[in-house]
C-alpha cells in the first residue's frame, strides 16, 4: 500500500507544480517556460518513436500529460524512502531543478526556456 500512497502522494505534488507553473507563466512573461522545453522535448521523442509529431492543442496535451505522469513516478520516489522521505524529496528537487537548467542544451533542446531568466 505505501507504493500506492507514494504514487498519490506523486500525483498530488506534479499537480501542485504544474498549476503554480502554468499560473506563474501566465502572470510573469519572463517566467521559465518549462512547458515549451517539455512540447519540445515530446515533439522530438514522438517524431523519433513514430516519424510524426503532434502539433498545437495536441502537442502540448501530449507534452502535460507526459509531464504529469513523469512526475508524479519522480515525486513519489521520496516516499520510497520511509526514513528519510523528507531528505529524500529535496535531494530529488535540487536534483531535478540542476537537471531542468544543465541538460536541455545536452539534448539538442533550447536551453533559454529554462535557464534563460
Amino acid at each position: 500500500m505505501k507504493i500506492v500512497d507514494g504514487l498519490i502522494g506523486g500525483l498530488a505534488g506534479a499537480l501542485g507544480v504544474t498549476i503554480i507553473h502554468e499560473i506563474t507563466r501566465k502572470l510573469y512573461p519572463d517566467a521559465p517556460r518549462l512547458d515549451l522545453l517539455g512540447e519540445q522535448a515530446t515533439s522530438k521523442l514522438m517524431q523519433k518513436a513514430t516519424g510524426t509529431a503532434p502539433t498545437g492543442n495536441a502537442l502540448y496535451g501530449t507534452a502535460m500529460a507526459g509531464d504529469l505522469i513523469a512526475n508524479a513516478l519522480y515525486y513519489g520516489l521520496a516516499a520510497a524512502n520511509t526514513k528519510h522521505p523528507i531528505r529524500s524529496g529535496a535531494t530529488l528537487g535540487i536534483t531535478a531543478g540542476l537537471g531542468a537548467l544543465k541538460l536541455p542544451s545536452k539534448m539538442g533542446l533550447h536551453e533559454n526556456h529554462a535557464s534563460g531568466t
